[in-house]
């Protein structure tokens, strides 16, 4: 039977949620929030606790969702009909920073005039929306970075501010709610401009095929889509790389059964040691331990034990001699590294041991 609007916040809404999944319960709560907002004005008797509510569902389970990317024709079509509507006009402008720049929809909603520097050309992206209307100070993984304004966004900013002469310095860019974007999409995917899976998120999916299309999804392209995508660790933009090799090359064309596994593990031998080369420079300097290695937030830990510091003028990690079994250690355990032996260093060293041997006399 139906209730009272009033009698809502009265049920175990946690509860309620309870078996959707993390994503969808996040879109409910959203809802909640425009009605607090609705109510508040209206000085009506709701008031739902939305912020206690996103901290009842993180262990909800995640949306299992499939990543897509758009094609340029699937991108044309998009941008022909959305130009054609000016309720589409902010929208509009949000894929663009988002597709072109590869940000998340919460840090385009927390985006401030005051974030955005024209002139450097580059965005400050420092929180983030939450589904509530509220803001989270730093990103989703808890940081800050700056980016490169592409030529595409850097228009459709200039295009806000020429429509806002009058912004604050602590004024929104696209003062609009989480639930307005989703209906946005929603639209989208009913008129079939869209695909039924795709949803905002798939636009910042669309900038990593884009990029590496650009750049190649060599190690370098790579570390700078994670500085850019402002992932937490490499393996979320190596998963860009897979997803990209599967959607752009023809992976199956030569595929046989015959020999197969030798193949695979020979290939397999071969990519690993030319990635561990590529992406791991262990060193010696100066008497200390020179790494260059992928930033992962998890190693940071590890390498500090070992008496290690991050080296900003050299650009690396130093360790003193005294750690470097352990840090091989460490190295051979999460990358499968393994020092490479340098042969002739070896005779010499043998050599030069053989001669103070001998002028001691002990052979």
């Amino acid at each position: 039977m139906p209730y009272p609007i009033s009698e809502v916040p009265k049920f175990d809404l946690v509860e309620q949620l309870r078996g959707l999944k993390k994503s969808t319960a996040k879109v409910v709560i959203a809802h909640f929030g425009s009605l607090n907002k609705f109510a508040e004005e209206k000085e009506y008797p709701f008031h739902v606790n939305t912020r206690l509510l996103l901290s009842k569902i993180k262990n909800f389970p995640a949306s299992k969702e499939k990543i897509n990317f758009l094609d340029a024709s699937e991108v044309s079509k998009l941008f022909t009909y959305v130009q054609k509507y000016s309720k589409y006009k902010t929208f509009r402008r949000m894929v663009i920073l988002s597709l072109y720049n590869g940000m998340r929809v919460g840090e385009i909603l927390a985006l401030r005039y005051r974030n955005i520097d024209m002139e450097k050309k580059v965005i400050h992206v420092v929180s983030t929306a939450n589904t509530d209307g509220s803001f989270k100070e730093a990103t989703k993984n808890g940081e800050t970075r700056i980016i490169p304004m592409s030529k595409h966004s850097r228009t459709v900013l200039q295009e806000v501010l020429d429509e806002n002469p009058d912004l604050n310095f602590d004024d929104l860019l696209f003062p609009v709610s989480y639930a307005k974007v989703q209906n946005r999409v929603k639209d989208l995917r009913k008129e079939k401009i869209l695909h039924p899976d795709y949803t905002f998120h798939t636009f910042r999916h669309s900038f990593a095929s884009i990029f590496f299309k650009l750049k190649g999804t060599g190690y370098e392209s790579l570390l700078k889509l994670q500085q850019i995508m402002g992932h937490n660790d490499l393996k979320m933009s190596l998963h860009y790389v897979h997803l990209y090799d599967t959607f752009n090359r023809n992976i199956l064309e030569d595929l046989s059964f015959n020999g197969a596994e030798k193949l695979a593990d020979k290939r397999n031998d071969e990519e690993k040691k030319k990635y561990l080369d590529t992406v791991i420079n262990l060193r010696e300097e100066s008497g200390r331990i020179l790494l260059e290695v992928p930033y992962e937030k998890s190693t940071i830990k590890m390498f500090t034990s070992l008496s290690g510091f991050y080296n900003k003028e050299k650009g690396c990690w130093d360790f003193p001699v005294r750690s470097k079994e352990s840090l091989l250690g460490i190295l051979k355990e999460r990358y499968g590294y393994e020092e490479k032996v340098d042969v002739g260093k070896k005779i010499l060293d043998i050599e030069a041991k053989l001669d103070r041997l001998l002028d001691k006399g002990i052979v």
